[in-house]
């Protein structure tokens, strides 16, 4: 939506309005490089929050030194690919997981991601809609069950991986297994025996449908 309005006067608006403006709106070079500057860190970071954005600013602002801009970047669902994949290396935990969440993420990015040292980003890869069976096999094994619980729920979750976390040492994971629509009932009447209850209990409502 393109909305006319003075510089003067938008910069005499509240901040919270600023940032709504900078995060909607359709704005010429000027005016966004006035918002980049504004004392308020959240109007800049609404700056690169907008979807209306084209992908050479995105890429321009990816380079910003500023962290949670680059953050708000790497959060765009119109941000470039290759984009991602530079993001993806930056040294800030919090550009690396908006990476890890973004659904236009690619998968070798993802891939890549998937090593990363902290489990919170490996959840996120795990989660996103575009990781492959591959991926999530090797997340299966990671040390953290907060890992290996969110591969559980992923619908790319092939059954053989599905038929390994459900013998995970974690009965949330197991619990989850049970959940998950892709699993088979042979998994699903071993779950049944679990010699925890709230995993026998959905695994047997599985079994009933």
């Amino acid at each position: 939506m393109q909305f006319l309005i003075s510089e003067e006067n938008l910069m005499s608006l509240d901040s919270k309005i600023r940032a709504e403006f900078a995060r909607h709106m359709i704005y010429g070079i000027k005016t966004r490089n006035m918002l980049l500057e504004d004392n308020d860190w959240g109007v800049r970071k609404a700056v690169a929050e907008n979807i209306n954005n084209s992908e050479k600013v995105l890429t321009e602002l990816s380079k910003n030194y500023h962290f949670f801009i680059r953050e708000a970047v790497a959060q765009n669902p119109k941000t470039p690919t290759e984009v991602l994949a530079k993001l993806s290396q930056d040294e800030e935990v919090c550009v690396r997981l908006a990476v890890a969440k973004n659904p236009r993420t690619s998968i070798e990015t993802l891939k890549e991601l998937s090593k990363d040292d902290m489990k919170n980003i490996k959840a996120a890869v795990a989660e996103n809609p575009n990781t492959s069976a591959e991926i999530l096999k090797k997340l299966s094994d990671d040390l953290y069950w907060q890992v290996r619980e969110v591969v559980a729920q992923n619908p790319n979750t092939s059954e053989d991986t599905l038929k390994k976390l459900s013998e995970d040492v974690n009965w949330y994971v197991r619990y989850l297994v049970a959940i998950n629509g892709r699993t088979p009932t042979e998994i699903l009447e071993k779950l049944s025996e679990d010699i925890y209850y709230e995993v026998r209990f959905v695994a047997e409502r599985r079994i009933a449908k």
